[in-house]
């Protein structure tokens, strides 16, 4: 008996984890200035984003208006204090309309761009890719930064961690 629950618990918890985590099965193409996934910047979150990505695991409603702009946020994944941590951090509110994607951050999923560049690649390979990419450095970390029109990659330890897909300007 013991041993029978024993297995449904064990089951029951493999498959709720496995629920939560679909963002992290999920192969997700970078556009820069347009896109991560299903998830574009200027529109509301896709209903379809449940599906692909699982339930978000963090929301907090945006504030209105153009006050509000860059103000909720919707994490697939794991953040600490809005900090990703691993897989997607959306924020909400593009100033024409709360609910629309300002910007998407990835973390530790498998994303890629369509020039090829994907997550623990080496710095100077994405440069290579992006060759008018700007260098810079992140002001809260440190950490190096390649930065093209829509999408800002950022590097720890000389290697692609993490992506951040912004409107173009």
């Amino acid at each position: 008996m013991r041993n029978i629950f024993s297995v449904l618990l064990v089951t029951f918890l493999l498959s709720t984890t496995v629920l939560a985590q679909d963002w992290s099965k999920s192969r997700i193409l970078v556009q820069p200035g347009v896109a991560a996934g299903v998830i574009k910047l200027g529109e509301p979150v896709p209903d379809n984003a449940v599906k692909l990505y699982g339930k978000p695991n963090f929301y907090t409603d945006p504030k209105p208006g153009v006050e509000g702009k860059d103000s909720g946020h919707v994490v697939y994944g794991r953040a600490l204090d809005l900090k990703l941590r691993k897989g997607l951090l959306v924020k909400l509110n593009d100033g024409v309309d709360e609910r629309n994607v300002y910007s998407v951050f990835l973390r530790r999923v498998r994303a890629y761009t369509s020039a090829g560049a994907y997550f623990g690649m080496d710095f100077k390979k994405v440069q290579k890719l992006y060759p008018k990419a700007k260098k810079g450095e992140d002001a809260e970390t440190g950490f190096a930064t390649l930065t093209i029109p829509g999408l800002v990659f950022v590097f720890e330890n000389n290697h692609l961690a993490e992506m951040i897909v912004v409107p173009n300007k």
